[in-house]
């Protein structure tokens, strides 16, 4: 079920050294790298955890109903990758530029999750025919999780090849640059 295969994903991220750290008195703090939307972040495994930082309110009352709050373990801290955005320390136009794009334009992000076994992607669906939408005065910005790269990469190929000659189309490869 669900948990068997949250289980199979955590091996990909050396679940066993984990288990041997934790046991070695590592601690270990979650910082969940996107929304509270994902149906794994809801997953028994995280009572593993010695810290879980939340989202907000409404993931931290799921892990109340769910169980997973234990010894009360789990915090609200927001987003901590927004915080530029809410400080207002973030400058649009000099990210944009340091992209190489156009400051001027219009620039969307598309930033799929991988194909996981719970069917969390837009990218079969929407990854490939994303770039067609965009018309020249737009720019898009295209940042793959880097699991697609290891398990859909003839997905990731025929992308390439369909924004390959489209000016307007950043595809962030996996680097610093997508971290940023």
């Amino acid at each position: 079920a669900a948990s068997d295969v949250y289980k199979r994903q955590l091996q990909d991220f050396h679940y066993k050294k984990f288990m041997e750290l934790r046991e070695g008195g590592v601690k270990f703090v979650q910082v969940f790298h996107g929304t509270s939307d994902k149906t794994y972040n809801l997953n028994r495994e995280n009572v593993k955890y010695d810290l879980v930082c939340l989202a907000g309110r409404g993931m931290l009352e799921d892990f109340n109903r769910k169980g997973l709050n234990k010894d009360g373990n789990c915090v609200i801290t927001g987003n901590l990758k927004a915080d530029r955005i809410f400080k207002k320390t973030y400058n649009r136009d000099a990210e944009v530029k340091r992209l190489g794009l156009d400051p001027k334009n219009k620039t969307a992000l598309y930033a799929p999750t991988w194909m996981d076994g719970m069917g969390n992607s837009s990218f079969r669906k929407f990854g490939l025919k994303m770039p067609d939408y965009f018309p020249g005065e737009y720019q898009l910005i295209i940042k793959l999780h880097p699991n697609l790269h290891t398990y859909q990469q003839a997905l990731v190929n025929r992308l390439k090849k369909n924004i390959q000659n489209k000016k307007n189309i950043l595809l962030l490869e996996q680097s610093d640059m997508i971290y940023d």
